[in-house]
This record gives structure tokens, C-alpha cells and sequence, in this order.
């Protein structure tokens, strides 16, 4: 090779390395060139990844990103009417089953199929709303006022409407998300 050539081969050489780019074999070193196996491309980039975050981190360490235990999506939600009866179509894991109203506006949930810790409520805003409307929530025996529903059942939401200082419980339509 003449050193024209020589001097040519350097900076290409360094250009190579400098990217970070492997080749194994290939016309230079007289044996044909091999392809990288998926799971040395992943393990480069994995590393690569590593050590960009360890840069820009050091201290952070995550050995690996699994599924939540506890995620923050509801475990069952509903929208109820003010009869008691659940729209079915904006409604996961609830059904009119699960409710009742008793009392004046308590509504009652029993056999519930699945485990929860809080829930949360809120009127729906519709063509029946009335302003100052109220929803109340209490598990019997755990929080909250509890006297208007059997102790079977597992949580009880109460409706009110208020205006000047008043307070009138009636039923209104509202929507219950449960959450683990």
C-alpha cells in the first residue's frame, strides 16, 4: 500500500472508531465480514443506553421497569342515575345489581366483585343538574357517616342539593370511581 493510501486509511479508521461502529472481519483483515446478532445489537444498545443515562444520572439505578402493583386507574367505575339504575355503556365492573337507593338518597353497593380501599364521586353535570348539588362518600364501618345503608353493603354515596344555607337530600345522578 502506498502511503497515500496509508494516510487515507487513518482518518477513516478513526472516523470508524469514533462512532463506535464494530466490524468483525472484512476485506482488511482477509476474512469475510460477519453480521451482528440481534441480541448483540440489543445488548450494544442496552449498554450504550446504560451508560448515556449514568452520564446524565449518576446516581439512578433502575434495574428493571415492570408492571405497577398498584396502578392509578379505577378497579370499577359508573355512572348512576338518580333512580338507582347504572348506564351500562359508561360503566366498568358496576352494574344496577350492585345498587340501590334506599333512605331518601342514599345509594347502596353490595356484592361488589372486586377489592377497594377509597372511592370518589361526583354529580353529573346534565339536563336534570341542579346547581349546589352535593354527592357524599362513606364506607360503612371504615369512614364516613354510615346509618342509611344495611351493614352489608360495602359503600354508601348520598346526594344533596344545597341553596342558601340549606340543605334538601334528594336523589341526582352522579359518577363513582373505585380505586384499590
Amino acid at each position: 500500500m502506498s502511503p497515500h493510501h496509508r494516510l487515507a486509511v487513518v482518518p477513516a479508521a478513526l472516523l470508524l472508531v469514533g462512532a463506535g461502529v464494530v466490524v468483525s472481519g472484512g476485506a482488511a483483515s482477509g476474512s469475510p465480514a460477519k453480521a451482528l446478532s440481534r441480541a448483540a445489537v440489543v445488548q450494544i444498545a442496552k449498554t450504550q443506553a446504560d451508560r448515556a443515562i449514568t452520564r446524565r444520572a449518576p446516581g439512578l439505578r433502575v434495574k428493571s421497569a415492570g408492571t405497577a402493583t398498584v396502578g392509578l386507574s379505577p378497579v370499577a367505575y359508573a355512572v348512576v342515575r338518580a333512580d338507582g339504575t347504572v348506564v351500562r355503556a359508561a360503566s366498568r365492573g358496576i352494574t344496577s345489581a350492585n345498587v340501590s337507593l334506599e333512605s331518601t338518597s342514599a345509594y347502596c353497593f353490595r356484592n361488589l366483585g372486586f377489592r377497594f380501599k377509597t372511592a370518589m364521586a361526583t354529580p353529573v353535570y346534565s339536563d336534570d343538574y341542579v346547581p349546589g348539588t352535593t354527592v357524599s362518600v362513606a364506607r360503612p364501618g371504615v369512614y364516613g357517616y354510615d346509618s342509611d345503608c344495611s351493614p352489608a353493603a360495602r359503600l354508601e354515596v348520598a346526594t344533596a342539593e344545597e341553596a342558601g344555607g340549606e340543605v334538601d337530600y334528594s336523589p341526582a345522578d352522579f359518577t363513582i370511581w373505585f380505586y384499590n
